[in-house]
């Protein structure tokens, strides 16, 4: 506090500050560059100490109940198997997390990650799709910028979540009327994991909804920003309806054609950035 006073009178009264006042004033200067240096000095030495992630509780128990081991870094939280494999990555912004990960571990075994309690209000990086989830833990939109078709076949992979769940209604499926439906279907890039799988009208998967993915399989390389909605009612795990949009920019005439069969197609027709054609497409389908 006398510091601050005689720095005061100093700015106040000048003319009536003596030599030993300044010379004073002049001790407390150097002290304080010589503490701002120092602090300056010990942050760029123990930043990275000071900024390494804390893991939370809630994360500590999601670790323990899978069977992860989890390592805090610099920006992100690493997940490791406890055989040493790492899953991926969890960054977190207040209660929102987005998870980094990828399908296959040695394109024989999907990653246990994908099978794992989906956390809420959670964006999913998984290989070239992107998952979102509700408060609920219940995916929301699966979306795929392009359509790739690199995965092996999918009876010869193990760990899928299709052979793990032998009851349907564990995700709210009605027994002998729901299948274990691929947001994504296998075949269109998506994954075999928990993530990627819902309760599905056994009807709807085998035709209508199959009926798109086929188009946009046969047409992969005219397609972009495939993605599936999924529409709940209160706090349902079985979806209500869903809804499948992509970017068309092949020949209108395989449209016309999908239309026909399946009259609930929709398309519009619109003009990119570069003066290209192309058509913005959606079909909804009730899950019953």
């Amino acid at each position: 506090m006398k510091r601050i006073i005689i720095l005061a009178l100093l700015i106040l009264f000048p003319k009536l500050i003596n030599s030993q006042i300044l010379k004073t004033v002049k001790n407390i200067s150097d002290d304080v560059l010589e503490v701002v240096h120092k602090k300056s000095d010990l942050d760029k030495k123990t930043g990275k100490i000071a900024k390494k992630l804390f893991i939370s509780s809630e994360l500590k128990k999601w670790g323990l109940d899978n069977g992860f081991d989890l390592v805090a870094g610099k920006y992100s939280t690493k997940i490791y198997s406890k055989s040493g494999e790492m899953l991926g990555t969890i960054t977190s912004k207040g209660t929102k997390k987005t998870i980094s990960t990828y399908s296959l571990i040695g394109r024989k075994s999907v990653n246990p990650l994908l099978n794992a309690k989906v956390f809420p209000s959670a964006t999913y990086k998984v290989d070239n799709t992107i998952f979102k989830t509700d408060r609920h833990s219940r995916v929301l939109k699966a979306r795929s910028p392009s359509i790739t078709n690199n995965n092996p076949n999918r009876k010869s992979l193990t760990n899928t979540y299709r052979k793990h769940l032998k009851e349907i209604e564990k995700i709210g499926g009605i027994k002998n009327k729901d299948q274990r439906g691929h947001l994504i279907a296998h075949f269109l890039g998506g994954n075999s994991g928990a993530i990627n799988i819902v309760a599905q009208l056994g009807t709807l998967n085998q035709k209508k909804f199959k009926w798109i993915e086929e188009l946009v399989g046969k047409n992969r390389k005219f397609i972009k920003n495939y993605e599936v909605d999924v529409i709940y009612k209160g706090q349902s795990k079985r979806p209500y309806a869903f809804k499948q949009k992509f970017e068309f920019r092949g020949d209108l005439r395989e449209l016309k054609k999908e239309q026909i069969k399946n009259p609930t197609l929709k398309y519009i027709k619109k003009i990119d950035e570069n003066g290209n054609t192309f058509y913005k497409c959606i079909t909804y389908h009730k899950n019953s």
